[in-house]
């Protein structure tokens, strides 16, 4: 929010609604920058609107202009979710030295565009799970490639189609990623499919005591909107997550490939916990042990 927004809240002594059971205080609608240590924010649930589910995007190769359509569908959600977590793009001369080139392309770049995605190399079913969406939706086989010396897989598609796809609607760029904002809108079958799919690459699971070992979750990005974005969808599902945000700083430097990788932007995180847990649980399809309160 920026300093003079309104913000509805409800204000409490103690930062605790659980002890008030039904008789909230009255909500107060305030300026941002009035808003205390302690306070509820209120904001309203997304809601399912009957929205266009098909996609049309246009793109101009060397030759012509060529348009795609594509209609928004479970597994298209599920591949989206998985791009949006571990996805990327490439885009290189095809030929730099003008060999095999037609010859009126000689004098200009010839691009090769490509989709990636990283996994684990143990992650073989959602690896698995991409190639098969990546044949499904744009007709390519794809090449996995299993990085030295780690236990990371590169999964590589050479499609145009699907660099323009991603690249026009979903941002490029792991702190540029995004889904176009009426996705938040869309039927929940659709939505849950999304989250499995972002959950399998940025999510995480973990015990919230070493006593009690009850479940929770966690989403990753360094995407602002992003986060945000997921958070919204959370909420079509009755699942309302923690927001924190890591600097920089607080993270700590990861030994990679004989090198050391240092963090240079904030991540963003939702934990999930409870009985919020629960539900998220059902959402993603598994069965992930305890989650008594």
């Amino acid at each position: 929010f920026d300093a003079d927004s309104k913000v509805l809240v409800i204000r409490t002594k103690d930062g605790r609604l659980s002890h008030l059971k039904d008789s909230f205080p009255n909500p107060e609608l305030i300026l941002a920058k009035d808003v205390r240590i302690g306070d509820f924010f209120l904001e309203e649930v997304p809601k399912q609107l009957n929205l266009s589910k098909t996609i049309i995007y246009k793109y101009q190769t060397f030759f012509e202009e060529k348009t795609n359509v594509l209609q928004l569908e479970p597994d298209l959600m599920r591949l989206i979710g998985y791009w949006l977590a571990e996805g990327s793009l490439a885009k290189t001369d095809k030929c730099s030295n003008g060999k095999n080139k037609p010859r009126s392309a000689r004098k200009r770049p010839y691009y090769k565009y490509r989709v990636d995605f990283a996994f684990n190399i143990n992650e073989k079913e959602y690896i698995e799970d991409v190639r098969n969406l990546m044949r499904e939706y744009f007709g390519i086989s794809s090449i996995v490639r299993v990085t030295k010396n780690t236990n990371g897989v590169q999964i590589n598609c050479n499609t145009r189609e699907g660099y323009e796809f991603f690249s026009q609607f979903f941002g490029s760029g792991a702190t540029n990623k995004k889904i176009p904002e009426y996705f938040i809108n869309l039927e929940e079958d659709l939505l849950k499919e999304l989250v499995k799919g972002f959950w399998r690459g940025d999510g995480s699971l973990s015990s919230q005591n070493r006593e009690t070992r009850r479940t929770h979750f966690t989403f990753c990005s360094t995407s602002k909107v992003l986060i945000e974005q997921i958070r919204k969808i959370l909420l079509r599902f009755q699942v309302n997550p923690s927001v924190h945000v890591r600097t920089p700083e607080m993270h700590k430097p990861s030994f990679v490939n004989g090198g050391w990788i240092k963090a240079k932007n904030d991540l963003g995180i939702l934990s999930i916990y409870g009985k919020n847990s629960e539900i998220l649980n059902s959402v993603l399809d598994e069965n992930y042990g305890n989650f008594s309160s």
